[in-house]
């Protein structure tokens, strides 16, 4: 529930979607996604009042001169129907790589039920450690066009809401939608014990760690790494040395820098319409984390939260909580590894990934028992690009040491393992088949359920695919809801992800194909199928159709035939309409009756008042 001031009105949340309506059709009527700037908008200049002003002159920069030196990356827009699969699977990729990330939410566009794969990732994401939470609006509105009294209740409602669903009940953050904000966001927030902002900004706030009069710290972004080009109104991304060379200018000057990531930064464009499709861009993807790399490769940076950020900047030092991660690539860990790994006292190479919040420090590997009671020492692995990607070739001595054991450090001590246990037979060495009895999972994210599709009119069939080996196909058709008849199965399409992410264009031939069926495969020959109901329309059937509206019977009675007509008392049909008319159409009265008494009474009024007009004339 929102807030009561003292002597204020709280504002019903009726008129807080009708403010915020209003809102996002000012700002949509203006412009689109701020660009990259360093500067404040004019949307924000035009706000800047004397008071303004006042609230960042009343309290003294930060004592801090040197900064943090960290790097705050934050992903707005995060809300459950939108961009699912595209949200899903960033959100994955950011925990692989264990990249601390603070997620803007966008709370009246957020539930727990609509798209597990994106609310599942971010509970694991925060219970790891590596997100943050923060509020990005109730709506997506320009708040510094909301009244004070709106802008407080909208915040406190996704307060409450973030607490109810994500359990987060000590939120501080809020990134301001459009970057932009005025006075009352700086009281509202106040009021809603938020005290962090991250916004676009100006020439008021040009020390770190900045508090104003309201106790609100400012970590302003230093660049978006998509936007909406002012000039052409078309999408367009950062290059990896204008954001290099972003972070590196905020760092000096304030000592951090912010980082922004949009949901639509990582979409898939339809190469023939143009048209944003949800379905993830892996090589956007991977640009984006081979910044990431880059930034994390310059010695005392670090990837933090805002609320770490600001720790730091108070000269705090964090503990580093956060395990790393290490996994073997080669020998494959899958059923694969079955075939020949080497031989009994040769050495042969064994490669694999990892990764940690901070920096990995070490990989080292080692053969053992299985018990780990015994076995050889660890061994430091070789890598050219700090531990992303590591190799050692390692000597199995004996039969009994079968196990593969791999264990990472961070700088802060932190450890992880992993193991492959291996086949020895003689002096070979292969790897240990496990017959792959589980089935693959799919999903279809559009249509959704009961969509109204048009039979024979070509639509897209979108979705998502997994399996603990690999997926080999995901086929899709349409049919009865008996499934007795149908059209038969098509192959869909995928990109470069082996149908983590599929598609297909589809037509439904029939109209009583009201069912779309999809089937997974994997490569053991598992299967699943799901379905879904939707309504096919013919082609003639306009969309919408407003159904024509059946009016009661009528009854037309003239001056001359109201007296014979009627008899006193007798009921007539509620809503009759009647019709009083002379004979050369000089007037006339249309008069709704009620029925009953009543209604025959107004008309004999009105009978006796047009006989004496008819007298006089």
């Amino acid at each position: 529930m929102s807030k009561k001031k003292e002597g204020g009105t709280r504002v019903d949340r009726s008129v807080v979607t009708i403010f915020a309506a209003f809102a996002a059709l000012l700002h949509l009527s203006s412009s689109s996604l701020l660009p990259v700037t360093t500067t404040m908008p004019e949307s924000f200049l035009m706000t800047t009042t004397r008071a303004t002003v006042a609230a960042y002159a009343q309290v003294p920069s930060s004592e801090s001169s040197n900064g943090c030196n960290c790097i705050v990356v934050r992903l707005d827009d995060v809300q459950t129907g939108w961009y699912r699969a595209v949200q899903a699977a960033v959100l994955e990729r950011l925990i692989d790589e264990k990249v601390p990330t603070t997620l803007g939410l966008i709370m009246n566009a957020y539930d727990n039920n609509t798209y597990p794969p994106v609310t599942d990732k971010i509970r694991e994401g925060v219970d790891s450690g590596l997100f943050e939470l923060a509020l990005h609006g109730w709506d997506h509105v320009d708040y510094t066009t909301l009244p004070l009294e709106v802008q407080s209740d909208t915040l406190a409602y996704s307060k409450t809401k973030i607490g109810d669903t994500l359990n987060a009940t000590n939120v501080r953050v809020f990134i301001t939608p459009f970057n932009v904000f005025n006075v009352d966001t700086l009281q509202a927030m106040q009021a809603n014990d938020l005290d962090i902002i991250s916004s676009v900004g100006n020439e008021l706030e040009q020390l770190p760690n900045m508090t104003d009069a309201y106790g609100v710290i400012h970590l302003h972004q230093s660049i978006n790494y998509g936007f909406t080009d002012r000039t052409t109104g078309e999408y367009t991304w950062s290059s990896s040395s204008q954001i290099l060379a972003a972070i590196n200018n905020s760092m000096e000057q304030k000592g951090y820098s912010v980082l922004t990531i949009h949901p639509q930064d990582f979409i898939t464009y339809d190469a023939s319409s143009g048209d944003r499709l949800d379905i993830p861009d892996q090589e956007r993807i991977d640009n984006f984390i081979s910044i990431i790399e880059q930034l994390r490769d310059v010695d005392g940076r670090m990837l933090v939260h805002f609320e770490d950020a600001v720790e730091l900047l108070e000269g705090v030092e964090l503990p580093d909580g956060v395990k790393p991660s290490v996994s073997i690539t080669s020998p494959s860990p899958s059923s694969a590894a079955a075939g020949f790994v080497g031989r009994l006292g040769v050495p042969f190479t064994v490669e694999g990934t990892a990764a940690d919040n901070v920096k990995v420090a070490s990989v080292e590997v080692r053969a053992s028992n299985a018990e780990n009671t015994d076995g050889a020492s660890y061994e430091l692995a070789i890598t050219s690009d700090g531990f992303r990607h590591w190799s050692y070739d390692l000597t199995i001595p004996n039969a009994e040491y079968n196990v593969i054991r791999v264990r990472v450090t961070d700088t802060s001590g932190n450890q992880q393992w992993s193991t492959l246990t291996l086949n020895i037979e003689g002096t070979i060495i292969s790897g240990i088949a496990t017959p792959d009895t589980i089935a693959p999972s799919v999903e279809i994210i559009s249509p959704e359920l009961g969509a109204r599709i048009t039979m024979g009119k070509p639509f897209v069939v979108t979705g998502t695919a997994s399996d603990n080996v690999a997926v080999a196909s995901v086929e899709v058709r349409a049919s009865n809801a008996e499934n007795t008849d149908g059209a038969s199965y098509e192959l869909a399409s995928s990109t470069i992800d082996g149908f983590a992410t599929w598609n297909l264009e589809f037509t439904i031939p029939n109209a009583e194909y009201n069912v779309l069926r999809v089937r997974v495969t994997d490569t053991a020959g598992n299967q699943e199928e799901i379905s879904i109901n939707i309504n096919v329309i013919s082609e003639n059937i306009i969309d919408d159709e407003i159904p024509p509206t059946t009016m009661p019977p009528t009854r037309t009675i003239t001056s001359h035939e109201l007296v014979d007509e009627m008899q006193l008392g007798e009921n007539l049909p509620v809503e009759e309409i009647v019709a009083a008319e002379d004979e050369d159409d000089s007037s006339a009265l249309s008069l709704v009756l009620v029925g009953g008494i009543a209604g025959v009474m107004i008309i004999l009024f009105f009978a006796t008042f047009r006989f004496k007009l008819m007298q006089q004339n």
